[in-house]
């Protein structure tokens, strides 16, 4: 079965800078953005480059991966959480055994349902990553989320 709606969105941060615990990381700038439909047929919306958070505005299944090299002060842990319209749905756990680099990579398939009578605020869905246990220095990101819809 091909791919009949593919759509992607990228967003790359080289200088993340100093992020406080319970922040959300900021995303950088959009790197790829495709998607085989147009007008409201695509399910993407970021508001500027420096934003922390990326709108689906299309039901559906989409991948995401968020890959980080932050650097931290001392050592401690580090934590990323995927936040969905304000509801933590995973996170990843690194530890540092002092100041310096760690690297976390958070990979998780999220559901977006069509809005309905019982609940008509399912969509659009607010999609940001949390920071959480220890605060950081820098670092940078890429952030991508993509889908496949056929028929």
């Amino acid at each position: 079965m091909s791919c009949q709606n593919y759509r992607v969105i990228e967003l790359q941060n080289n200088n993340i800078g100093a992020v406080a615990i319970n922040g959300f990381m900021p995303l950088g700038r959009v790197t790829r953005r495709i998607s085989t439909t147009t007008g409201s047929g695509v399910p993407f919306e970021i508001s500027t480059s420096g934003a922390d958070t990326v709108q689906i505005t299309n039901k559906g299944y989409y991948n995401v991966l968020y890959s980080a090299s932050l650097t931290v002060e001392a050592a401690g842990t580090v934590q990323v959480a995927l936040i969905a319209n304000g509801v933590e749905l995973y996170n990843v756990t690194e530890s540092a055994a002092g100041a310096g680099a760690v690297n976390l990579t958070l990979s998780k398939v999220v559901r977006v349902f069509a809005n309905c009578a019982a609940n008509s605020t399912n969509c659009p869905v607010d999609l940001q990553i949390q920071l959480k246990g220890s605060a950081i220095t820098g670092g940078t990101s890429t952030l991508r989320v993509d889908s496949c819809v056929n028929g």
